[in-house]
Order: C-alpha cells, then structure tokens, then sequence
C-alpha cells in the first residue's frame, strides 16, 4: 500500500493556500493567455493534494484563455489524454542559466523537462533589459529575477562573474552594479537601495558567507549587520530575501535577521571532519526554519558535477557531502520545514535537483512529486494561481505515462505532454533520465 506524504511534510505545504470554492484565494492571479483556443481535456488522470496526501481523479477539465473554468466553453477542441497522469508544471527555484539569446536552447530543456517557472537567483542587469521581452511568454519559460545581488566587493559572485565575463561580454573591472551591489557598510547601502529598486527586481538576494569568521577574515559576502539591514529595507519594499548560505551558522544567522529563503543548503563541499561540523545543521535549526517559513533550496544537485573532476579524493568527498546532505535534509523534513527544488547548475533544471534529493532517499516519491508541484508557488511565483489543476488557475499541466507516486524518476523521464496556459510547448525529445 503506497506510503501517504507524512504530517511533517503536510505542515511544510501549509503556507500555499489551497483552492477556495469556486476558484483560487483572492491573492492569486492566473495569467490568461488569449491565444489559447478553448478545450475540453478528456481521460485524464488529475493531481490533487491535500491534508490526506496526493491522489489522482479521472474526470473532464475546461479551458478557455488560458486558464481552468468550470464549465465547456463554446467551440471548445476536444482534447483526449488517453489516461495519462496530469500533474501541474514544475519549477527551478535556483539556476542563472536562462538570460540572453544564447541561452534559448536551454530554454526548451527546461520544457521537455516540464519545468516551467524559474527564479534566476543573480542575473546581469545590463542582459536583463533584453531577457524581460525574450521569456515569461505562454511558450517558453516564466522567469522571476533578483537581478544583480547585493555582497561585498572582492566576494562571492564578482570573482564568479570575472572569470565568465567573456560570456556576457562584459569588462570584469566594471561589474559593480551590473552583476552584485558593493555593500560594505549599511550607509553605502542605503545609498545605493533607490539604485536596486530601480532595477525592479522580483525579490532581492543576498550573499552571507562564513559569518563564523566574521572579524578574523575578510568576509565573501555581507556582514550580519548589513545583512540584516538590507533584509529591513527589503520587506519595507514588500520584496523577500534569499540568501545564499554556505556554512549552517549562516543559515541560522539568515533566518535571525527575519530573510525568507536560503538559496542554497549547507553543504556542497565536505572535506573532512571540520568541514562535517560546520555544515550540519541542527534540529532546531530545522524547527526554527519550520516556525518562521524559511524555505530551503538544497541544490544538492551541486555536488554531483564533482563526479567528472580528476581528483583521487573524489568518492571520498562525493560520499562525505552526500552523508551530510542526507542528514540536514532528514532534519528540515522531520521538522516539517518548507522546501523548494533549484539545482543551480547550468546544465540543469528544477527536475535535476528533484532526482538529486531523490536519491537522498530521504523522500518518498510521493514527498518528491508534492515538492516538485508546489515549487513554483512556494519559491518563484507565490502570487501566482498556479500549481493545481482547478477553476481560476492556469492551465498549464504535464501529462505522465504512469504514476509519478510509485517511480517518480521513470514517469518524469519522458513526459507525453506538456501544456503551458492551454498552448502545447516542448514537445519534441525528453526529458532527464534518473
């Protein structure tokens, strides 16, 4: 008898609001898409979820725009799913891979893995001004930005973007305000927050890295003090923080100064013994992140690129991190703290990340399915009527041979269908293999 998603994972989903009668809670807004032609969705297999769990019921669905209605529009195309397993599209909650016009074939991977939303976590603002038109279309990928993140001068990401700065076509002396914010002090960076806002950005994102050190060494990323300022300034903008973390004192420190998520879970990298201790959280670490809705991003997916690096040590460290990986990811689950999948690899999607985990073990496939659905609302678009299959969302759904509960891996490798606001996208080649 298949396992049901355990009340810990049920309290992690609680912050998503689920359907009202009649069609989604007022604070969210499904995006119509008048190209769409009206259909009536026949032999379908629909996702559902609630407190019980995930099931899936036969039935008709309707659209008309773009968007689930009630009811068989006039003129409508009969649409026959021949039993197929219908489940809403998924989400890659951390990846910097989809911006300017060389990136559309990574594009149309994210579709054939039905990945459908993606939160570019540090983009470059002067690419950006071209991206804004090129996606967030009905066919291809919706992208919600940070746009340049905010860190320190000399940190983490300007040593990343110099060494990739051919890319963009960028001179790498002059990256300050294009791809991070320098904020040194909480004066430079009240001087600097009518610039960032100006960008427009989705939410904002922050860089703490290694605050244990914070007064040894210079730091990569903010101080707690600045941090914790530009997480102020941020909510009085009504925009959330993530932040990228590297050790489990940031984590902590992220969630002390009130941030919403963190773009990465400690750790990607374990060494040794030292290396196992500062990047393990604890359980209340995990408790507080259930109590406060601190979303976690694991990118575990990270470590598996370490698998093609010349190093003798290789399964040594590969195995050491993925035991960490396995224990944090225990704790956050037992705690019922809420959890997203973003793989931040440029090779990957969100589907990349959700095998990652899967093959944690610590989840069910059931677990994973929940996660992968309810990534786009949690993480990327909460404002979003996505993420089910009912009136007044959008009808944008991925149709599976077999039940994704039973072998998540084997059903998500090559989807039969994908649909994005009632139009067909990504329909040639397939998706990822475990």
């Amino acid at each position: 008898m298949r396992t049901l998603v355990m009340t810990a994972l049920l309290c992690a989903c609680a912050g998503i609001a689920e359907p009202a009668p009649g069609g989604p809670p007022a604070n969210l807004t499904a995006r119509p898409n008048p190209d769409a032609a009206p259909a009536v969705y026949r032999n379908g297999l629909w996702y559902v979820a609630d407190e019980n769990g995930v099931r899936f019921e036969a039935g008709d669905r309707y659209q008309a725009g773009g968007v689930f209605v009630a009811t068989a529009p006039d003129g409508a195309d009969i649409v026959d799913l021949s039993g197929a397993y219908i489940v809403p599209g998924f989400g890659e909650a951390h990846n910097h891979n989809l911006d300017g016009p060389w990136t559309a074939g990574r594009g149309q991977a994210y579709l054939r893995d039905g990945v459908f939303y993606m939160k570019n976590t540090n983009s470059v603002n002067s690419v950006d001004a071209w991206a804004a038109e090129a996606w967030e279309t009905p066919g291809t990928v919706d992208i919600a930005w940070a746009h340049a993140g905010i860190s320190v001068d000399e940190g983490h990401p300007e040593a990343l973007y110099r060494r990739i700065a051919n890319v963009y076509r960028l001179d790498p002396e002059e990256l300050e305000g294009d791809v991070f914010w320098d904020a040194p002090d909480i004066a430079t960076l009240e001087e600097k927050w009518p610039a960032i806002l100006a960008t427009e950005p989705d939410w904002i994102k922050l860089y703490l890295l290694h605050t244990e050190d914070e007064g040894e060494r210079p730091l990569a990323g903010l101080s707690r003090a600045v941090f914790a300022r530009a997480v102020e300034l941020a909510h009085e903008a009504g925009l959330k923080a993530t932040v990228h973390v590297n050790t489990a004192r940031d984590f902590a420190a992220a969630m002390a100064a009130g941030a919403d998520e963190a773009a990465h879970m400690p750790p990607q990298s374990v060494q040794g013994e030292e290396d196992r201790q500062r990047y393990s959280l604890t359980p209340e670490m995990a408790r507080a992140a259930a109590r406060s809705g601190f979303v976690t991003v694991p990118t575990t997916a990270l470590i598996e690129a370490y698998e093609t690096r010349n190093d003798p040590e290789r399964e040594r460290i590969l195995e050491a991190t993925r035991d960490v990986q396995r224990e944090n990811l225990r704790l956050l689950k037992e705690a019922g703290a809420p959890i997203a999948f973003g793989s931040d690899r440029y090779d990957g999607t969100g589907l990349t990340e959700a095998l990652a985990v899967r093959r944690r073990g610590v989840f069910t496939d059931e677990e994973i399915l929940r996660i992968a659905v309810e990534t786009p609302s949690r993480s990327i678009f909460p404002d979003r009527a996505i993420g089910a299959l009912s009136p007044g969302y959008e009808a944008s759904f991925v149709a599976l041979e077999c039940d994704p509960r039973d072998d998540f891996a084997a059903c998500v490798a090559a989807p039969l269908r994908r649909i994005k606001q009632g139009i067909e996208v990504g329909a040639t080649g397939a998706a990822q293999a475990d």
